[in-house]
């Protein structure tokens, strides 16, 4: 195997974790990944709704399983920033055509926890029940 995909609902695994919300949730997978060599995840799809609070003109997805990058003054692991503009009518879908690949830190894909947060970096509330993305996970050849 040399890549594969996640499809993620914030409503995943509400039967173990009651508090999975569209701002952050986590997902436990029926069956673990084992992740030989490198690794890399990029998001490459996302549907959210836009009503929201605080309103913000930009959205951080971070993921527990990629390494940190440098936001606004500290780390964060940041899977892709997400620029909210112009008017929606409450439904977003995005497809990355452009996908940003993030070095992966776990050896074990058993489980992944996603957060939203804002442009200053303050927790997401969400109005609706549902936050859907598409990660693309793919084996880094090394030289």
């Amino acid at each position: 195997m040399t890549e594969f995909y996640v499809y993620l609902n914030s409503q995943d695994s509400t039967n173990l974790r009651k508090n999975n919300s569209p701002s952050e949730f986590f997902v436990q997978f029926p069956k673990s990944y084992q992740l030989e060599d490198l690794w890399k995840c990029a998001l490459i799809e996302v549907t959210l709704t836009c009503d929201f609070k605080p309103r913000s003109s930009r959205l951080y997805v971070c993921c527990d399983i990629v390494q940190d990058s440098y936001v606004r003054n500290t780390s964060l692991p940041v899977l892709r920033n997400i620029e909210i503009s112009g008017r929606y009518n409450r439904i977003k879908t995005e497809t990355f055509t452009n996908p940003v690949y993030t070095r992966i830190k776990v050896h074990t894909l058993d489980s992944i926890r996603i957060v939203l947060k804002d442009e200053n970096l303050n927790p997401i509330i969400f109005e609706s029940n549902d936050f859907h993305c598409l990660l693309h996970f793919k084996k880094v050849w090394a030289p």
